[in-house]
């Protein structure tokens, strides 16, 4: 009877958790007041917990619009502003764009106001809107997918401060193609205020007996015009309730509680700018970090509980054996997300996610309304997470951070690609396949140097691949890096890319790598290895040699050119 009562007591709690920021509050979108009165309003509750918490601010776009007018001849046409949109009037001819393809070559008079049909990515999309504003389109209406309500993240560039972007519904957008070449009136209001350009996180702490230390974050930002209680208030509710059980206990680590803002925005990578922060914060004790377990968009009356696992063979068995009941996924090759996951991610930090496997068909909508949680599967969430946490704060760190005489081997990080892209252009100009085709062929191929495709593939694999890249670090510079794959399929391990800065060669920071590299290879589990090297590539060849590599076989790389005639 007891535990009924307590679990009754907890999904009230929940609850009002839930009033509180999608109706009482409501939308709290990016460096609005709303998301500062949250923030506030979450910091008493941990408050009131017993465990203190702290506000911390940092710099973010605002979205302050709050009300948008579309008319055509006279009739008024329901719209909602887009995230960001700046505020401005416009009076011009309606003119359908299309979807992005078509609208990047559509011919309209300035000041015109455009339509548009959405079906690229949101990066392609935003690029669009941006050119579209250079070419003297007055005001954009971009048309929602749904047929009675709007998606106000559509479109979400702060940057773009020049022409009024709003949304329509499907059924809207019908009504509006009658007016086509007449004249339509847009106006976008927005209002400033003391918090524009501020968001902030919530961060209340356990103190462990051990350096090592953990996070766990939900976001309580919303998307513009939308109550966001899927999205992510009850996300909030559940890290609220996991923070009231583990309150008094004695964990091996610390674990910092993140309410983390401007989610939301996302950037242009779209990772959660608040955890962002408060990861560049922790930046000095990295080394101790454990995980981060990210609370987002669960409880769905309709969706499949589930969490996401990313990190190191190792990471992944320790989450498996903790005693959580909802189905997991991973994979070997790791998908950058973005999200608050996708700050840990960008730190090189293994992660879990708890989340509704679902169609989010009220996902950043006006309808994204406490009457679709389900509050019994987010009590089950919350027994999970919090059996997660408990399990994992009473490990060790899972990246390992090596010293030698002159560096410091560590796991990669985003912040680190624009230095491995300047070591991989110094220290394979002599022995680099791109830049001997170029010199081959007399000519930079398709116009660029032959470092802009190395680097280009480099950066895509360390953004996939994060956890399979390591880096040397000499007095806070990065001086080299190494990367390695894995067939999983075949049981090989294969060193990738790896150089040293030339000015730092000779100091054995390669073979510290390579050592590395290694022992990160059987921690997965592998004993076969492979690697291959130019015959140019003396040095390769004799480091290789010396770890224990056997040269087994040669090729040979054929180049022609046909002259013209």
């Amino acid at each position: 009877m007891n535990e009924i009562k307590k679990r009754l007591s907890e999904v009230g709690y929940i609850r009002k958790v839930l009033r509180k920021l999608s109706v009482e509050i409501g939308a709290r979108a990016p460096g609005s007041p709303a998301e500062r009165e949250a923030a506030l309003w979450i910091k008493s509750e941990f408050d009131a917990t017993g465990i203190s918490a702290e506000i911390n601010q940092f710099e973010s776009p605002s979205c302050t619009c709050t009300g948008s007018k579309l008319t055509a001849e006279g009739k008024a046409f329901r719209s909602t502003p887009l995230q960001f949109s700046p505020a401005g009037n416009v009076a011009g001819e309606f003119v359908f764009l299309g979807d992005e393809e078509m609208a990047a070559t559509a011919s309209f008079k300035q000041g015109a106001v455009g339509m548009l049909m959405p079906v690229a990515t949101l990066f392609d999309r935003q690029r669009l809107v941006r050119e579209l504003a250079e070419k003297g389109l007055g005001g954009l209406v971009v048309i929602s997918p749904m047929t009675d309500t709007v998606n106000g993240k559509l479109v979400r560039d702060p940057t773009q401060r020049r022409m009024p972007l709003v949304t329509v519904t499907h059924d809207v957008a019908e009504s509006l193609m009658r007016y086509v070449g007449r004249t339509v009136e847009l106006s976008v209001v927005a209002t400033q205020s003391i918090h524009d350009g501020i968001s902030q996180n919530v961060v209340a702490s356990i103190k462990g007996t051990s350096p090592h230390w953990m996070a766990v974050c939900a976001h309580y930002d919303s998307a513009s015009s939308s109550p966001g209680a899927l999205d992510n208030a009850n996300g909030v509710a559940a890290l609220l309730a996991v923070a009231r059980r583990l309150h008094g206990t004695n964990p091996k680590a610390s674990i910092h509680f993140v309410a983390s803002g401007s989610e939301e925005y996302g950037g242009m990578d779209l990772t959660g700018r608040g955890m962002l922060n408060f990861f560049n914060r922790m930046r000095d004790n990295l080394e101790n970090c454990i995980c981060l377990i990210d609370i987002d968009d669960i409880g769905r009356k309709i969706g499949t509980p589930i969490y996401y696992v990313a990190g190191p063979k190792l990471f992944r068995e320790t989450v498996t054996s903790a005693p959580v009941t909802l189905r997991r996924s991973f994979k070997e090759r790791w998908k950058f997300e973005g999200g608050d996951n996708g700050a840990a991610h960008q730190f090189g930090i293994p992660y879990v996610w708890f989340y509704d496997h679902s169609l989010k068909t009220y996902y950043h909508t006006p309808k994204d309304t406490i009457r679709h949680v389900d509050f019994r599967k987010t009590a089950v969430f919350i027994d999970n997470i919090e059996a997660m946490v408990r399990h994992l704060a009473n490990c060790g760190p899972f990246s390992s951070y090596v010293r030698t005489e002159f560096v410091t081997v560590r796991p990669a990080r985003f912040e680190d690609i624009p230095s491995i892209c300047d070591i991989t252009e110094k220290a394979f100009e002599p022995v680099s396949l791109a830049r001997m085709r170029q010199d081959f062929f007399g000519e930079r191929l398709g116009a660029k140097n032959w470092s802009v495709y190395k680097c280009r593939d480099l950066e895509e694999f360390c953004r996939q691949r994060i956890y399979q890249v390591i880096v040397a670090e000499s007095a806070g510079r990065v001086v080299g890096y190494a990367t390695w794959l894995f067939d999983s399929e075949q049981g090989i391990a294969e060193i990738g890319n790896n150089a040293v800065h030339p000015e730092f060669q000779g100091k054995g920071i390669g073979r510290a790598l390579q050592k590395e590299v290694e022992r990160r290879m059987r921690e997965e589990g592998f004993t076969r290895f492979t690697v291959n090297t130019l015959g140019v590539d003396i040095a390769a060849q004799k480091l290789y040699e010396k770890l224990g590599y056997i040269r087994y076989a040669e090729s040979v790389y054929y180049l022609r050119k046909i002259p013209v005639p």
